[in-house]
């Protein structure tokens, strides 16, 4: 019998199939090549800081013949807080050892997994896409530090090899030591430069804005902060000027910011109207190219000025939430039911404008799928629900003398 590998990356995968087994991983407590831990605690892939892109390898050979390889894949791990990013990789078959399958025999193999800083590969004068060719280990299985023995290639950031009996067990582990985990984490990679592509959508129309709109609108890009009051605010001096350009594919709105992006960070619309400028805000990551994509959105003037009359008073400078749950046809989902989760398990306060903005629905979304919350902050988790389909989580909440909007696609139900 032969056995297929099914790799889940930093999680135990359970496995009821006798035709398969997991891969799980680990980071070594030490004493040899121990990993960074936080007082008290086992080492985790939140104590292993990740500023620099990665370069990770998983190869299954022979316990014996290394010329017997039945797996190989080299993938990249983007940066991010940490190596938990690590956990998100997909690795499909066609990674596999070009021009054959990867069934593994019922027999001892040795399980590798290396990681590299991309950017050490590069200062070296390696390829930065290629895992380098790698095989001494000292005899606990990590990583052999004595360079003398080493292939003209630098020592893995993390490493382990292992045996493992495939068809006797269905899971390997494979605690990984930490041979050189500062190179992950470098000045140069922490203050690299990013380019955030910002696009402008209308809610409502779901179509970018026009041309006449755009040149009215002022994108800035940046950090939540606090004030004195212990208020959210967008900051001008934290806040990076995005610049227009037509050479893409549609307007877009183009800056440069120093890396990493890890955290909530919001686009600021503003029409340089008397209205609030319109907020968006995510958990924003860079792409492996350093582009950190970002879709934002205007709210119109009209509309925030209608809602502000709705709740019966001027906007409330403490800001406003402004959601909209719509299906993947941009079309409002009638009925929706929406939930703002803060930090702390707080229900955030949700109400549903009539489809003539002149009232409020009793408990769901009507014909326009809007919402509105005052007093939901920055930090809370939107969800929707409704009769066969389901939605991913969103953020948002109310920023000082800012409108923030928060849009909710729904995908039919599995």
């Amino acid at each position: 019998m032969r056995r297929w590998l099914v790799v889940a990356i930093g999680a135990v995968l359970a496995c009821g199939s006798p035709d398969q087994f997991s891969l799980s991983l680990g980071w070594s407590a030490g004493p040899s090549q121990a990993c960074p831990a936080s007082p008290g605690r086992e080492p985790s892939c939140t104590d292993i800081a990740l500023s620099c892109e990665a370069l990770a390898q998983i190869k299954i050979i022979d316990a014996t013949d290394d010329s017997e390889v039945y797996y190989d894949s080299c993938f990249t791990v983007p940066p991010g807080a940490d190596l938990c990013g690590l956990r998100d990789v997909a690795l499909p078959g066609d990674l596999a050892i070009p021009n054959r399958d990867f069934f593994i025999p019922n027999r001892m193999v040795r399980i590798r997994v290396l990681v590299w800083s991309k950017e050490e590969l590069e200062r070296q004068g390696l390829a930065r896409d290629q895992c380098p060719a790698f095989g001494h280990f000292d005899q606990r299985g990590f990583p052999q530090l004595n360079l003398d023995l080493q292939p003209p290639a630098p020592v893995p950031a993390l490493g382990r090899e292992v045996y493992f009996p495939v068809g006797d067990r269905e899971n390997a582990v494979v605690e990984l030591g930490c041979s050189d985990d500062e190179a992950l984490d470098t000045l140069a990679c922490r203050t690299r430069s990013l380019r955030v592509d910002a696009l402008v959508i209308v809610p409502r129309i779901w179509q970018s804005v026009s041309e006449a709109v755009a040149d009215t609108l002022t994108v800035r890009f940046g950090p939540t902060s606090t004030n004195a009051n212990s208020e959210t605010i967008l900051s001008t001096r934290e806040l990076v000027s995005l610049v227009r350009t037509n050479e893409l594919d549609g307007l877009h709105w183009i800056g440069t910011v120093a890396g990493p992006i890890d955290g909530l960070r919001c686009v600021e619309v503003d029409s340089q109207s008397p209205v609030f400028p319109t907020a968006t805000c995510r958990q924003a990551a860079a792409l492996p190219s350093g582009d950190v994509p970002f879709t934002a959105y205007h709210l119109e003037p009209a509309i925030v000025n209608t809602v502000g009359r709705l709740i019966g008073r001027e906007l409330p400078t403490t800001g406003i939430v402004i959601g909209f749950v719509i299906d993947r046809q941009n079309q409002p989902v009638v009925g929706a039911v929406v939930t703002g989760v803060a930090p702390g398990d707080i229900d955030a306060t949700v109400r549903y404008p009539t489809t003539d903005l002149t009232g409020w629905q009793a408990a769901t979304a009507d014909e326009i799928g809007m919402f509105v919350s005052t007093d939901a902050p920055i930090g809370t988790v939107w969800r929707a629900t409704a009769p066969g389909l389901q939605v991913a989580g969103a953020f948002g909440g109310i920023i000082t003398n800012h409108t923030t909007a928060v849009v909710l696609p729904m995908d039919p139900a599995q």
